[in-house]
């Protein structure tokens, strides 16, 4: 950084000063180094040896004498750091601004005063350079002046009117400047011109205090002598004397306390001036302070004293001088510790030896139930538990030998733990308990053989440690031992008496153990000592069975050399064999079979070692067990081979193997699968092809029927179905339910393949046990490549399935429009196919593609229809057409469609006698109400049971529709066949709010004529619309079966289109709609589709009506594959997944039990 801007900154060097926040440490960090060279000779701006008139002569080619170079240094400053007098003239003289700023706010005249050169200031001053300028610090020339403890500088510039009252950035003034830098002189004439004593910086500092920071003596009594008082604070509360005190400035501290300094001064925190020496380790200061009759046990925030603070610190002289001077050594602080416990804690054992020799308490006990020895046991230090264990003398034990701290562990257990034979051995010394703490892990021989260290193990065994405790867990310190290969300290165990027959809870011995890590120096000497080395844990494992797990050949070895049974088992059957084929240990089965391990012995699934070596692709195990007359093609409990169980895994170069030994390759299991399936299924392709080379066959079927290369075909895999094909497969067989290999392919629109199987002859009309063909699979999932394709290779589009249901229906169920559109082109060749396919119906409700796309709302679909020809007027067995059936659900877009066709019959009846704009006023949407009544509607038609449109609004609690209706003239005066009104059916239903419009619309009407049923014209009364969804006790977006019946002759019965739909939550429906992908709604009528919309317009397939046969688990004997199929029957169904149930109930229901249904679900009695 430049000097200058070093000096004028007057506080930029401050971030290299570390802030220090020890208790004891009081400095102001705003200030700028108090030894920094504030005579600046410019040297850095390059321009030294240049003479006067060169200089001259390049400042007047530069666009200003005001700029400034890189350095920040302009022309006129440049004179004045490198006192050019007569060049400062000149420039002068040809306009240089005396009041220049370069980017730090540094002037001309403060660079002067930074490089003290008298003739320059008086130069600038003459030339009415501004002598309270400030730079971006807020120091002035007098502030910098004042650092530089120059006094002509300082004296010149007081004597040109400098303020000597202006603050920096910081609030510090000139004296406090002079009080820091250590200039009692300019100090003194400060003070001669006025400058304030008390004045005080944003920190709370006092010049007092800066002179105090660093001891500056002179200035420290210059400043008493003008009156500076003692007891101001700072910020924190410090005083001068706290921070002399803290800084360890021990003459100023003295002539502080000479001067009448408050000794016990406390600041915020409680800190007194003793505390702050005591941290900082002023043993000078301390004792003046201790001569001042300061008081020694003030306790500050913490709770902390003086000894605290020293001992914790470190400073023996202070501590030794705070116990003389008669300090209390046993208060505690807000923790609970001791000075002593403080000195354990940091390690200072200096500290702690005066401390006990001062007679402190070493059984004090803190809140978290430490004490001074047991700190001193867990941080290791063996110096300072000898020098507390003899406090009391060598034949005294300690009072707390054998303390336990908050977890139960005792201080012998914590040293065992440690490793510290030394400490360990102190301990035993003087009294500790070898066998306290008879709990989980809690012994300190058990600690000690954990840590390995064989020293502490010895010590303790002296000690007279009992060797065959064992925690809960029944592990004894040998068993450890074994565990770990820590072969001394087993020895040393075994000597004092452990038991090499002992147990842990799961029957484990030291062999085993031992067998387990490898080690078997320690089997040998267990075996010795007379360990039986056939024993075996709770699952029936042995030495053997372990080590032969592990790999560990040695053991291994040695077991078979002791005559060790080489065919033993586990409780699940697997021998010694088994489990090393299992873990691929290649030597030991070597080793085994040479021993006369029975090859083919199978555990309790059947699996012999040869398939668990397969399965785990343990190709050498394979070889080994083979070429030693493993039975290759033996089956487990499954029916599985090994061969089937490596296909199943993918091991390729294992079943190369198997192959090569000439296993079955077509055995099947339970299920009839063959390795070649399984291969399959699981998308191996390698294995498929190694299986495939060893001539596997390509017409075995599993328990459903299916061949491999149907699984292929459901799997995916075209390359394999290719080559099953080229292999001469047949691609005709079908399955159990009927199903070929096309079917699949078509079931996941696998175009490729549908290409590969029909090139090779596939059947392409072929039809399942319920009557689907390859097409209507395709266009129920919505798969238009593989429909074309279908078609061109002469697929039947006039095709239906056992429920009636032709691909063009299905289609229009599922809202794919593209694929309708294809199917109604391929229809065939004559007009009069083309309308014998769109005169399908389905079985069920006899609806036709028309009324199914109408139903479902997808008016793009009705359109497509309309223009090939289909019949706008066509009936299902309910005399429904499709406008009855889009009223009636409320598809607006749909019911526009139709509307827009001349011959649309709009006041046509269904076999209750519904017209559809009755159908609509049963409804939750007054849009679709208002488009119908717009084309001319009868207002008040009639249907079989004398109901009218206002009727059915009234009793269904539809306000919008209620008011649409009366707006445009129908009648609230009219009764049904049973006499019941309007009103009288919105009364007896409680729908208040209709039962208020319709009681102010009869108010301003006429009565109707009797004969003729209508009104004369009227105005109706305007009456805000409530067109609220009724809410019910149901699931958001569930089917509600409501009681919008309207059936003629007095009957109740429900239709397909009976359902209406309840939001639980209030929420923008509009926004529902959008988000589950309705097509095209208007802002103020939600389709039907939303809130009914079926599992087509996913993205998944899989829920499009057509499922995958089962994908998880292709030998599962409880899937029987019928999710694959259209039809239902308790299956999934096309037009029955996602949709509403009701929408084909029959219509033979109960009239009496639906009015009672009706009533209690209106009064909200619904279950």
């Amino acid at each position: 950084m430049n000097p200058l801007e070093a000096g004028a900154a007057g506080g930029e060097a401050e971030a290299r000063q570390k802030q220090q926040d020890q208790i004891h440490v009081r400095r102001d960090t705003n200030m700028v180094p108090r030894r920094a060279d504030y005579k600046l000779d410019g040297g850095n701006c390059g321009q030294v040896s240049e003479t006067d008139d060169a200089l001259k002569q390049m400042f007047k080619k530069l666009p200003s004498l005001d700029v400034a170079d890189d350095n920040g240094i302009t022309p006129l400053m440049l004179c004045a750091l490198q006192g050019r007098v007569n060049l400062a003239k000149d420039l002068l003289g040809l306009g240089a601004n005396i009041n220049a700023v370069n980017g730090a706010g540094t002037t001309p005249l403060i660079a002067a005063a930074a490089a003290e050169h008298l003739e320059i200031i008086k130069l600038f001053l003459n030339n009415k350079a501004e002598v309270n300028a400030v730079d971006s610090r807020g120091n002035n020339a007098l502030m910098i002046g004042v650092l530089t403890g120059h006094k002509e500088t300082t004296r010149i510039l007081m004597a040109n009117g400098a303020g000597i009252h202006a603050t920096n950035v910081s609030g510090q003034t000139a004296l406090m400047l002079a009080a820091y830098k250590g200039v009692p002189e300019v100090t003194k004439e400060l003070l001669s011109a006025g400058a304030k004593l008390e004045a005080i910086d944003h920190k709370g500092w006092t010049p007092l205090m800066f002179s105090a920071q660093y001891g500056e003596q002179a200035t420290v009594k210059v400043l008493l002598e003008g009156g500076a008082k003692l007891g101001i604070a700072d910020l924190t509360g410090a005083t001068a004397l706290h921070i002399a005190a803290g800084n360890g400035q021990s003459d100023t501290v003295r002539t502080l306390l000479n001067a009448g300094a408050e000794v016990n001064r406390v600041d915020k925190k409680g800190s007194t001036a003793l505390a702050q020496a005591a941290a900082g380790g002023h043993l000078v200061c301390v004792q003046q302070l201790i001569a001042h009759k300061a008081d020694l046990d003030v306790r500050d925030g913490t709770g902390a004293t003086a000894v605290h603070l020293a001992a914790a610190e470190g400073y023996s002289n202070v501590v030794k001088a705070l116990a003389e001077a008669k300090a209390d050594l046993n208060v505690t602080d807000d923790d609970g510790d001791s000075p002593l416990m403080c000195s354990c804690m940091n390690g200072h054992f200096n500290i702690v030896q005066i401390l006990v020799e001062s007679k402190a308490d070493d059984l004090i006990i803190n809140y978290r139930r430490d004490t001074a020895l047991s700190i001193s046991v867990n941080t290791n230090r063996s110096d300072m538990v000898e020098c507390l264990l003899y406090s009391r003398g060598k034949s005294s034990p300690h009072p707390l030998i054998n303390f336990k701290d908050v977890n139960g562990v005792s201080l012998l257990e914590r040293a065992t733990q440690r490793g510290n034979a030394d400490m360990v051995g102190l301990l035993i010394e003087h009294g500790a308990q070898v066998n306290s703490g008879k709990t989980v892990d809690h012994t300190a021989l058990a600690g000690s053989v954990i840590v390995g260290n064989i020293t502490v193990v010895e010590k303790l065994l002296a000690a007279g440690a009992e060797v065959n405790i064992s925690d809960i867990r029944g592990n004894t310190p040998l068993l450890r031992a074994a565990a770990r290969g820590l072969t001394s300290i087993a020895i040393s165990l075994l000597q004092s008496g452990a038991s090499v027959h002992c147990c842990n809870y799961k029957g484990r011995t030291p062999v085993m153990c031992s067998s387990y890590g490898g080690f078997g120096d320690l089997v040998s000497i267990f075996h010795e000592q007379g360990a039986s080395l056939t024993s075996r844990e709770v699952d029936g494992w042995d030495a053997l069975m372990i080590a032969s797990q592990n790999g560990h050949e040695n053991i291994v070895a040695y077991l078979l050399e002791k005559g060790v049974d080489v065919n033993s088992k586990t409780i699940y059957c697997r021998s010694p064999l088994a489990i090393a084929a299992d873990n691929g240990k290649v030597r030991v089965v070597e080793m085994l079979v040479s021993h006369g391990a029975l090859i083919d012995v199978a555990d309790v699934d059947g699996k012999t070692p040869l398939m668990l070596a397969s399965c785990n692709g343990q190709k050498r195990v394979v070889q080994i067990l083979l070429e030693s007359g493993a039975a290759k093609d033996k089956v487990n409990c499954d029916g599985q081979t090994a061969l089937f169980l490596a296909s199943y895994e993918g091991h390729k170069k294992v079943v190369e193997t198997l192959v090569l030994a000439e296993a079955d390759v077509n055995l099947q299991d339970k299920d009839h699968t063959t390795p070649l399936m399984a291969a399959i299924l699981n998308r191996h392709l390698g294995t498929v092809v190694k299986l495939l080379d060893a001539k596997a066959s390509l017409e075995a079927v599993d328990r459903r029927g299916r061949t491999a290369l149907m699984m292929a075909c459901d799997r995916g895999l075209p390359g394999i179905a290719r080559r099953l094909v080229s292999l001469g497969s047949d691609v005709n067989n079908s399955c159990r339910d009927g199903w070929t290999a096309l079917m699949y392919c078509c079931q996941h629109g696998l175009t490729e393949l549908i290409k590969v199987l029909l090139d090779s002859k596939a059947a392409v009309n072929t039809q399942d046990n319920e009557g689907n063909s390859p097409l209507g699979i395709c266009v129920a999932n919505g798969f238009l490549q593989s429909a074309r394709l279908l078609l061109a290779n002469g697929a039947k589009v006039m095709t239906q399935n056992n429920s009636g249901r032709s691909p063009l229906i299905i289609a229009c169920y599922n809202g794919f429009t593209s694929s309708v559109e294809h199917l109604l082109i391929n229809a065939g060749t004559e007009q009069q196919d083309l309308q014998q396919i769109l005169e399908m119906v389905e079985k069920q409700e006899g609806d036709t593609a028309l009324i199914v796309a109408a139903r479902r709302g997808f008016a793009d679909i009705v359109t497509v229809l309309l223009d090939h020809g289909a019949k706008a007027n066509a009936k299902n067995r309910k005399s429904r057409t499709a406008l009855a059936v889009a009223a009636r659900h409320g598809h607006a877009s749909v019911i526009r469609k139709l509307l827009a066709q001349p011959d649309v019959q709009l006041e046509e009846e269904d076999s209750n006698g519904d017209s559809p704009l009755l159908l609509a006023a049963a409804g939750i949407r007054p849009a679709v109400v208002e488009i119908l009544l717009e084309a001319g509607a009868d207002i008040n038609k009639r249907n079989n049971k004398g109901e009218t449109p206002l009727m059915v609004s009234a009793r269904y609690d539809r306000s919008s529709s209620l008011q649409l209706l009366l707006n445009h003239g129908a009648s609230p005066d009219l009764t049904d066949k049973a006499g019941r009104s309007a009103l009288t059916m919105a009364t007896s239903n409680g729908h208040d709010d209709i039962v208020t419009i319709l009681e102010s619309a009869m108010a301003s009407s006429e009565p109707a004529d009797a004969k003729t049923g209508k009104t004369r014209p009227q105005t109706a009364r305007t009456v805000e619309s409530v067109d609220a969804v009724r809410i019910r006790p149901r699931s958001a977006y569930s089917a509600v079966r409501s009681s919008s019946r309207h059936d003629s002759e007095g009957s109740d019965s429900s239709d397909d289109d009976d359902t209406v739909w309840a939001i639980k939550n209030p929420i923008d429906i509009t926004a529902a709609a959008e988000e589950r992908g309705a097509p095209d709604l208007p802002f103020d009528l939600i389709e039907d589709k939303v809130l009914d919309q079926h599992s087509a317009n996913l993205s998944s397939h899989a829920d499009l009506g057509f499922l995958l046969h089962d994908d998880e688990d292709e030998v599962d004997e409880s899937d029987d594959g019928v999710d694959a199929y259209i039809e239902s029957d308790g299956r999934r169904d096309y037009c029955l997944e996602g949709c509403d149930v009701e929408d084909y109930a029959d219509d033979d229901e109960d009239d009496d039990d639906d009015d009672k249904k009706e009533n209690e679900e209106d009064e909200g009695h619904c279950p």
